[in-house]
């Protein structure tokens, strides 16, 4: 296995854990935070689409602002849509990559940022669902 193709495959199991974390929130769930301090799952869905918008940039060799993006929708249904769009140009500019700058890109901000969003909409999750079952984020 490549190195590419184990990032492809990590960036994979992160990209749907965000989506099993989010099947099933409410438009409530959604704004709600465990701390003044946290951003609830809405604001890190908005994080995310910037996020991916950033690595896109990266990927040109252009410098991001951060703090510049705006979510063209806050919707749940709409935000989701951007969220796996912005994704999947982000990963495509990550795979398209010549040199190991992609890589690094992919390892630093999809997999390891993505999973660490992973936890915190994962414990939002079970603070506002109790019964919701965690391990639904695996694939088994």
């Amino acid at each position: 296995m490549t190195a590419k193709e184990l990032l492809q495959t990590q960036m994979d199991d992160a990209g749907y854990q965000i989506g099993a974390a989010l099947d099933g929130m409410t438009e409530t769930d959604l704004d709600h935070k465990m701390s003044s301090a946290a951003m609830s799952p809405r604001e890190q869905m908005i994080h995310l689409c910037e996020v991916y918008t950033a690595i896109q940039d990266m990927a040109a060799g252009k410098e991001h602002a951060w703090g510049s993006y705006a979510a063209p929708t806050t919707d749940f249904d709409g935000l989701l849509t951007t969220l796996k769009e912005l994704r999947a140009q982000a990963i495509a500019a990550i795979l398209a990559a010549e040199d190991e700058a992609g890589i690094k890109l992919g390892s630093g901000f999809v997999v390891g940022h993505d999973s660490y969003h992973v936890g915190q909409l994962v414990a939002s999750r079970i603070t506002t669902q109790p019964d919701w079952n965690s391990y639904s984020i695996y694939k088994m």
